[in-house]
């Protein structure tokens, strides 16, 4: 697994989702490769869904902070 994480960059939490989804739709792997674009959307966008809200949280939570240094003096937006 850690050398897919390597190669793809996908974050753990995500590519064991995948797994799962990949498991759980009893499909075989040429199968799989045969799908549209659409139908493996279908298939695995549970799994990207909670990479955007692992990302937002990540993101929110930073915000405070930002706010904070952008209030100080002599801070730009640069």
């Amino acid at each position: 697994m850690s050398e897919i994480i390597v190669q793809t960059g996908i974050h753990r939490s995500t590519l064991k989702s995948i797994i799962t989804d990949f498991k759980e739709s009893k499909l075989s792997a040429s199968d799989v490769l045969q799908l549209s674009d659409e139908a493996l959307h279908e298939i695995f966008k549970k799994a990207f869904e909670n990479v955007q809200s692992e990302t937002l949280q990540i993101l929110y939570g930073l915000f405070p902070e930002i706010d904070r240094e952008l209030k100080r003096k002599g801070v730009t937006k640069m």
